[in-house]
């Protein structure tokens, strides 16, 4: 075809236009240069923008990235790739230099990266497009260890304290046995020149670079990931589990086939921004409050704040809210799990956060039995089992149906008026797939009906037709119970008759995203958590309130109301717990 002088002016622009473009995008990607210590003339930070985005924009989140090497070697270049990643999501993102171990010893290394946060929250950050509420700290290895320390470290002022941060393939206890032992093998080139001597000579130094021992309640989020193929000793095992105790969201996770520096490959580099960007994101306001936005008709329930107090969270699984009421003038407890961390916690509004149970069997429902007791479903032992209010588990109540173990005990609603005499669970084949030695031992999925009469159970099928049973209550007369079936996606009513015999089915409510916890207020509405929200239905079924929430809803449970009319609501997703105050 000849060609034209319009078309190959046309192609020439369109050329034109490409090369500029490419350009840009290159040039975007280069990141500025800036000296950020007084003190230390030689370090530097490179700061990356957000594409297309100018310092006198809206001020962005930030994050600060920090290198590997052992702490001996290496340079801001190392961790551009992912610098470069972060900015991509919409962070200003900040490779920052670091004294190394040929130059000087700990604290130096602490010390230049809180002079680096301190530049960040500046106004000279702010000048570059920072917010300074808004700054993450994230590394790699040395980096990594660095990263989580500056967040809990004592030494570091409240106002230059990052909002969260996050260590890959970090060490987090320099008082483990691998580290102490250190000297005496070819890693002391890391650790005693950190030091400046081996722990025999200066354990002081080693309990002071350690962030396990700088860990307090007041410390903001930090998470943990690593390479499937990396150390055990990056699982962060004593440290999470220390801040799940002070109730300071933490979070781990590994990507598979991944080696310790998973950082220089593109695919493991993004999958991990994916995941640090996610944690970020939820912990944007650090611990503590979260905004819910409530859409619901009159007279339903009226919420005394939009902002819900976050308790704990990063959890593995998060269910059971149950509130236990206190004597007399005495607040409610709240009871939740974090059942697949092998943790339970109570709360109470003058208390707080407190670590009732660890090391459960996946304990994930907790009801009030009387006396004092706690019936308690244990999913990993799939028994039903009483504990006391201090968390102790004093003995097996039930582990199986006509001599056939359960599946998953799931939910329980004990009806009312009965207490425990009449109980119903829920009981769904969940998770088999991650229990090779394991199998279902009776066809199907049941609901069963649980009767007592002293200390001897009875324990009987009573609904067999459902597909994944999941979410129970009952009305508050117990003359209707609901059951969640989240593989249909439905909640069903049953009507029962004093002797708990099912006279009356009917399809309840469908169209869910996802189905879980169900509940039951004051008012006698019925809640049912979904993918993102918690549902208020009237009596018709009817859908007539809507909570956004930020994750799927595992449960849902209100406490009585006081004096006032005031009652306190709790909602689990499964990363976390939330409470808030409603008048009904």
């Amino acid at each position: 075809m000849k060609r034209t002088a319009k078309t190959t002016l046309a192609r020439l622009v369109a050329l034109w236009t490409l090369a500029v473009t490419m350009w840009a995008v290159q040039a975007q990607s280069q990141p500025q240069r800036i000296a950020f210590s007084e003190s230390h003339p030689q370090l530097y930070l490179d700061l990356f923008r957000p594409a297309g985005e100018s310092p006198s924009g809206d001020l962005k989140p930030a994050v600060l990235c920090l290198h590997g090497g052992g702490w001996m070697k290496g340079d801001p270049g190392k961790i551009h790739a992912t610098a470069a990643e972060f900015a991509s999501r919409g962070f200003v993102a900040v490779a920052s230099s670091y004294r190394l171990t040929d130059e000087a010893t700990f604290p130096a290394q602490l010390e230049d990266v809180i002079e680096a946060l301190a530049w960040m929250k500046s106004d000279a950050g702010a000048t570059e497009g920072i917010d300074p509420d808004r700054i993450f700290v994230m590394g790699s290895s040395a980096g990594g260890h660095l990263a989580v320390l500056v967040g809990v470290h004592d030494d570091v002022p409240d106002e230059l304290r990052p909002t969260a941060t996050f260590g890959i393939g970090a060490q987090s206890d320099f008082t483990a046995p691998h580290i102490v032992s250190a000297a005496y093998t070819d890693r002391a080139r890391f650790y005693v020149p950190l030091i400046g001597g081996s722990y025999q000579k200066n354990p002081q130094g080693y309990l002071a670079a350690s962030p396990l021992h700088h860990l307090d309640a007041s410390d903001k989020p930090v998470g943990f990931l690593t390479g499937a193929l990396d150390q055990p000793t990056t699982h962060a095992t004593r440290f999470r589990r220390e801040a799940f105790r002070l109730g300071v969201p933490t979070t781990f996770s590994t990507i598979k086939d991944a080696p310790h520096a998973l950082l220089n490959q593109e695919g493991f580099r993004k999958e991990a921004v994916d995941r640090m960007v996610a944690f970020f994101e939820r912990n944007s306001t650090g611990a503590g409050r979260v905004a819910i936005e409530w859409d619901g008709a009159e007279g339903i329930l009226k919420p005394m704040d939009p902002h819900w107090q976050r308790l704990g969270g990063d959890y593995n699984g998060c269910e059971g809210a149950q509130w236990l009421e206190g004597a007399g003038d005495s607040p409610p407890s709240l009871v939740f799990a974090a059942h697949h961390d092998h943790l339970a916690f109570t709360w109470r509004e003058d208390t707080g956060l407190r670590l009732l149970a660890e090391d459960t069997a996946e304990a994930s429902t907790w009801r009030p039995a009387g006396n004092g007791e706690l019936i308690v479903l244990e999913q990993q032992t799939r028994q039903l089992a009483f504990f006391n209010r201090s968390g102790n588990r004093q003995k097996t109540v039930l582990s199986d149906w006509d001599g056939k173990r359960f599946n998953r005990p799931n939910d329980l609603a004990i009806r009312p008026g009965k207490k425990t005499r009449e109980m119903w669970m829920t009981d769904p084949q969940y998770s088999f797939r991650n229990r090779p030695l394991e199998s279902p031992e009776y066809e199907g999925q049941y609901v069963f009906r649980i009767t007592r009469s002293g200390e001897d159970f009875t324990v009987e099928p009573a609904i067999q037709d459902l597909r994944t049973p999941n979410g129970i209550v009952f009305d508050r007369t117990g003359r209707e119970l609901y059951v969640g079936d989240s593989g249909a996606k439905k909640v069903f009513k049953y009507n029962l008759s004093e002797e708990g015999k099912i006279v009356g089915t009917k399809l309840f409510a469908e169209g869910f995203k996802a189905l879980d916890g169900l509940a039951v207020d004051q008012k006698g509405h019925i809640w049912a958590g979904t993918r993102d929200a918690a549902f208020a239905f009237n009596e018709q079924g009817e859908k007539i309130g809507e909570m956004k929430f930020p994750g799927m809803v595992t449960s849902i449970a209100f406490s009585r109301p006081n004096a006032d009319g005031v009652a306190w609501v709790a909602i689990t997703t499964r990363e976390a717990a939330h409470v808030a105050r409603f008048r009904f």
